[in-house]
């Protein structure tokens, strides 16, 4: 049965540790994470899990957003092909996850986040379809119409064109594999917008996120925003309501994940295969509860990356004022008042910090709106 194409608004924070994506303004947050299969889903979905066709079962999976632990597709697309477990899926068939600095587009020889993101999209089409028709369809047709994604500012300058032309005009097919039949899911991007990190942060500062500073006196002043991504930290400055890269402070210091894979491995130097774990799994432990002997190895393992990292963070800032300094990105988890109040009184400059791991999804959005 063919369902009249749906469309989609999407915005997409897509980092190396989770994929914060907004569809049609409803927010949905999963592990950067897809296992590859070299089979077709007969070997690799368990056919006693696949959905059987009534109401009952069928809603429990799709209402709630339940169906992001359940994500196994085939994609055939221009950007990738492959079959794949996806998100909280792909994570729990793995002991670790192995971490480059490369982005999180081209990690693993694969495009992570483009398969995220496509397989999104694909189950978003599967609920919302059931949600009006009550059927689950073989095939629905997707048009999303706005999509606005980010990169780091490096591989911005590289791949802002490969990024751009993976969507392109063509289709791209998602195949779901949790119900009797596989449902085909046919997806088309309409306009396709690739911001460098940083650059939506400074645009749509927020007079909430800055404390009782007034935002309208800071117009003409000039604001640092320091993105602490998972792939790199990258540095972006607004001088007179004009917003630029600061080229003299990217030097390549790496992002966050890059310091937590660093920390695990010198776990493992020290008592070899003794910590394995994923770089999410090594957050939750390390951020849990003081009393517990692991999370402190774990707390400590990580601090030992962090301090020399924002010691460089400091030494880079110090080479140029700033009127105000802003930090985003996934690293504002371990900007502890510690950190904070050490580095302000370093640099003797008012800093902000994201109000939280959303932020540059909150900020995306609001230029998709603008546009």
């Amino acid at each position: 049965m063919n369902i009249k194409e749906i469309h989609y608004n999407i915005s997409q924070d897509g980092n190396n540790d989770k994929q914060r994506i907004a569809i049609n303004s409803e927010r949905f947050s999963f592990p950067t994470q897809v296992t590859p299969q070299s089979t077709l889903p007969l070997t690799f979905v368990d056919l006693k899990r696949m959905l059987d066709p009534n109401a009952n079962t069928i809603s429990s999976y799709l209402e709630k957003q339940a169906f992001l632990n359940k994500m196994e597709v085939s994609i055939n697309s221009p950007g990738s092909s492959g079959a794949f477990l996806v998100g909280d899926e792909a994570l729990d068939t793995l002991d670790t996850v192995n971490y480059n600095e490369i982005d999180a587009w081209d990690r693993q020889d694969k495009n992570t986040a483009f398969i995220c993101l496509l397989s999104l999209i694909g189950y978003c089409a599967v609920r919302d379809t059931w949600r009006k028709k009550q059927v689950v369809p073989q095939i629905i047709n997707v048009k999303v119409d706005n999509l606005v994604t980010t990169l780091t500012q490096t591989e911005y300058e590289t791949n802002k064109l490969t990024t751009y032309h993976q969507f392109g005009k063509a289709n791209h097919t998602v195949t779901i594999w949790n119900f009797k039949k596989p449902i085909k899911v046919v997806i088309s991007f309409e306009h396709v917008m690739v911001i460098p990190d940083g650059f939506m942060d400074l645009k749509y500062l927020d007079s909430n996120l800055l404390c009782g500073i007034n935002l309208s006196e800071l117009r003409e002043s000039k604001i640092l925003d320091i993105h602490m991504g998972d792939a790199a930290t990258d540095f972006t400055k607004s001088e007179k309501s004009t917003i630029s890269s600061v080229n003299n402070l990217n030097q390549n210091i790496g992002g966050i994940g890059l310091l937590i894979q660093r920390a695990i491995e010198e776990l493992n130097s020290e008592k070899p295969n003794s910590f394995n774990s994923s770089r999410l799994n090594f957050l939750a432990i390390a951020n849990g509860s003081n009393n517990n002997v692991v999370a402190r190895i774990f707390q400590d393992a990580l601090n030992k990356q962090l301090v020399p990292y924002f010691k460089k963070l400091e030494e880079l800032i110090k080479s140029e004022r700033f009127d105000l300094i802003m930090m985003s990105g996934p690293g504002i988890q371990f900007m502890n008042k510690t950190y904070l109040d050490a580095l302000s009184q370093s640099i003797n400059t008012p800093i902000v910090v994201a109000k939280d791991l959303f932020f540059n999804l909150d900020c995306l959005e609001k230029y998709l709106q603008s546009h």
